[in-house]
């Protein structure tokens, strides 16, 4: 039981960049990643964090969105911008309960719903969806089927696919996921896990674009991408 929990750890951190050059190997070691079989886990080193493995409870909570999950740290571009804090439940998000007056919007426009409905309950303002950040999502939802991280194939952060597509932006951050069924479901996963609600929740990020993509076998997988 205790290996199936570690390979099923789903944390994941990239390493910060400033101006699209990376931070010192000082920084990148305090969130070293790792995969195992598609499967995604941190390793903290350092920085107070004090703990190699993240609690039973948030583990839990992984194991239950029947999915892996992995967050990137926001990637900023100007190094005197501090990192914000996101005030951490004491208790679990409760359960997004599935809604039927989503049917008509696309699953990633109901993943946009859900995130700012859950920004409105932190008293934060609404992040607007953008069709070129959506487009961006979709490109990495079909680039997580082939490398589960916010390290892209060829190599390069998740945030140069924002450059691609012509964004212009200051700060970014990625969630992704894969095998949830639905937009209430993966954003159940995401809401549980401190990384990625911080993201959900950083009171910088102005604007967002989700891709979801379903490949041949009907396995889902799912972006979200944060820019202000």
């Amino acid at each position: 039981m205790k290996k199936k929990l570690l390979l099923t750890m789903a944390l994941l951190s990239t390493v910060v960049a400033v101006g699209g050059t990376p931070l010192t190997s000082h920084a990148a070691e305090a969130g070293n990643t790792k995969s195992i079989s598609g499967k995604c886990y941190k390793v903290f080193i350092g920085q107070g964090i004090g703990s190699l493995f993240q609690t039973l409870e948030e583990i839990g909570n992984i194991l239950n969105s029947n999915g892996s999950l992995c967050p990137s740290t926001p990637e900023e571009s100007t190094p005197e911008s501090p990192a914000p804090e996101v005030p951490t439940p004491e208790t679990p998000a409760p359960p997004i309960a599935d809604n039927p007056d989503n049917s008509t919007l696309s699953f990633a426009e109901q993943v946009v719903k859900l995130v700012n409905e859950e920004r409105a309950k932190a008293g934060l303002p609404a992040v607007k969806m953008q069709e070129d950040i959506t487009a961006a999502a979709n490109v990495r939802a079909k680039e997580i089927k082939q490398s589960f991280s916010h390290t892209r194939p060829n190599g390069s952060s998740f945030s140069s696919v924002l450059k691609e597509q012509g964004v212009s932006f200051r700060g970014s951050g990625e969630n992704i996921a894969w095998g949830q069924k639905s937009p209430e479901q993966v954003m159940n996963g995401w809401m549980n896990s401190e990384g990625h609600r911080a993201n959900i929740l950083n009171k910088n990020f102005k604007n967002i674009g989700v891709g979801h993509y379903q490949d041949e076998k009907g396995v889902n997988y799912w972006v979200q991408l944060f820019t202000y």
